[in-house]
């Protein structure tokens, strides 16, 4: 399945109305389901099930995001913007996560025993629990495989890892870390 927007993501907006996630992906999609060229804003999950504000992966589904902006989402506990979860491969690819609000980790992106790959994406302005315990205002990886390739993390704030939190397997190559900020440790990087 792909759905590609002909207008592109400034024109073309997938608003969530803050009535839940914007996007999901839990029934099993391949990494040749494709989302390309959408701006996903204002999403929000509270409660009891408050993963994933902007885009949902679960139950080892994958997808592919391209050319999105993915803005202004809210979780309750993780992924303001992105959460995947037991996905065997999920790609992002000149996409933009920024101004999304996770109140417990990954405020950009949240990714547990995943394989996420993102390349040419820019993660900025993004925040996660900065006054308490946990972190990952960017990006918070646990027991994940995540390669980040030509990507820019700058002004995330988080409590620990204010641009990356990492307990995960973590590749990097050709991106820049600037101006994340943490009141605990690892303004750019705590692994």
């Amino acid at each position: 399945i792909s759905v590609i927007a002909m207008d592109g993501p400034e024109t073309t907006i997938i608003d969530g109305t803050q009535s839940g996630s914007v996007v999901t992906f839990q029934s099993g999609e391949t990494a040749d389901t494709i989302l390309d060229g959408f701006t996903i804003i204002n999403g929000t999950v509270t409660g009891s099930h408050s993963f994933g504000g902007g885009i949902y992966c679960i139950n080892n589904s994958s997808a592919t995001i391209r050319n999105c902006i993915i803005q202004d989402n809210y979780a309750y506990y993780y992924g303001g913007g992105v959460y995947v979860l037991n996905s065997p491969g999920f790609f992002m690819e000149g996409c933009t996560i920024t101004g999304n609000l996770a109140e417990s980790r990954g405020g950009g992106l949240y990714t547990a025993d995943s394989t996420v790959t993102l390349t040419d994406c820019v993660i900025e302005g993004n925040t996660a629990n900065p006054s308490g315990n946990w972190g990952g205002g960017g990006i918070y990886a646990y027991e994940a495989d995540i390669t980040l390739s030509g990507c820019s993390i700058d002004s995330n704030t988080a409590a620990y890892g204010g641009g990356i939190y990492s307990r995960a397997s973590l590749s990097m190559s050709g991106c820049r870390v600037r101006g994340n900020t943490a009141s605990g440790q690892g303004g750019g990087l705590y692994d």
